[in-house]
This record gives structure tokens, sequence and C-alpha cells, in this order.
């Protein structure tokens, strides 16, 4: 089967109200989207088959096992199944902020922080190192957030945003990291997180540098855990 791709990669200033992002495609799929599917077999032979891995999911990466080069458990972490689960011990973890940190080298923003089902919520920075920051208060039983890089913050000075966590055991952040890319890579995201709630705070560190780790943490408050 043979189709084409055609791929829309906008530009968005910071704090620019994002769109949404659509995928557009032609191909001889039939009734299913290209991205339903994987290539297996030699690249050299016109006939290797193609092995359908579903679709449907909820993190548009189906269940994709085996393939060299991906990480099983980081994609698994990075998405959800659906099911309204009350703790980490889902099979897929929804966090309930993400962050990103890229190497200067990178063309796109280095560092991006947000709300993690809510991309409109996002903060963007394009210095090789960044600070960032993320509070997580409590009142009445409603949990609110705050979060900054060094220029730019959401809501806005003194102000929080409302949130329903995704579990009720714990506050979960996701922090994808980069590997360091050769010795001038020096660039570094040092986060201080705030936690003013009765749940712990447990942030998830994925892909870093073994030797010298991008994700710095910087000042915390409360029940802080760091897992690598």
């Amino acid at each position: 089967m043979v189709g084409t791709i055609d791929l829309q990669f906008p530009y968005y200033y910071d704090n620019e109200t994002l769109a949404k992002l659509n995928w557009l495609y032609e191909s001889e799929f039939e009734e299913h989207s290209p991205f339903d599917y994987i290539v297996t077999g030699s690249l050299a032979d016109p006939d290797r088959p193609i092995t359908s891995i579903g679709s449907g999911a909820s993190n548009g990466l189906g269940s994709i096992t085996g393939i060299p080069g991906l990480d099983d458990t980081l994609l698994n972490n990075l998405g959800g199944d659906g099911n309204n689960s009350t703790s980490q011990e889902s099979t897929r973890l929804e966090p309930d902020f993400e962050i990103i940190m890229s190497a200067p080298t990178s063309i796109n923003n280095k560092y991006y922080i947000s709300k993690a089902d809510q991309s409109e919520l996002s903060l963007y920075s394009q210095r090789d190192s960044e600070n960032l920051s993320i509070t997580v208060t409590e009142s009445a039983g409603k949990l609110a957030f705050y979060y900054s890089t060094s220029f730019t913050n959401f809501p806005g000075v003194n102000e929080y945003y409302g949130f329903a966590p995704n579990y009720e055991d714990a506050v979960y952040i996701t922090v994808i990291s980069t590997p360091r890319v050769d010795e001038k890579d020096v660039g570094m995201g040092t986060l201080s997180v705030y936690n003013k709630t009765g749940k712990p705070v447990k942030i998830l560190v994925k892909t870093d540098d073994s030797k010298l780790p991008r994700l710095v943490m910087g000042t915390t408050e409360g029940d802080v855990q760091v897992i690598r």
C-alpha cells in the first residue's frame, strides 16, 4: 500500500491561543488512517507486510510493542486508557501536568509546561536553560494551580486555575527530558514545586541524561517526590 501524508506544524508565539492541529492525509488505506498501521519486515522488501496496531487509543499511539528505538513504557505512560482510575496502578498513567525539556540545538521550543490535557494553557521557552515553577494549592477540597517560566506565567500573577486531579492518591507531573547531545550541551531546566495540598506531588522523569541530568530540582515545598 502506498499513501502520502501531509503534516501541518504551525508556529505559535508565547501565550498565543493554540488552534487544534489536524492531520491531513490521502492514502489507499481504505477506511483506516495510516496512523493505524506500522511497517514490519525488511525495508528492502517491497512486499513487506503491513501490521495493524489498532485505532482509537486515547493517546493516538495504539498499543505499540517491540519497535526498535521506542520506549514502550514511556509511550504507555504518556496516554490514558479512558478509564476513570483512582490511582497510578492503572495500565497507563494520565499525568495532571507535563513538562518537556529539549536540547539547546532543538529548533523547536526548548521548554514546554502545560496542564496535560489542555495544550491551550501551555507555556513555552526558547532559552537554553530555564527556570520552571509549579504551585498546587487546595481550598475547601478543591485544587488549583499556577505555573511559570522565567518570563511568562499562567494564569496570572497571584491567580490560580482550578482543576480536578486524575487520581485520588497524588498529583502527577511527567517530565520528558532529552539526553545530552555533546559536551557543549549544558542546558538545564530548574524545576521548583510548591505543594500546598494534602496530596503528594509525584514527578515522573523520563529519558533524562543518566550522567548529567537536564532536570534539576530547585525549591520544593510540601510532599514532593521525584521518581527517575
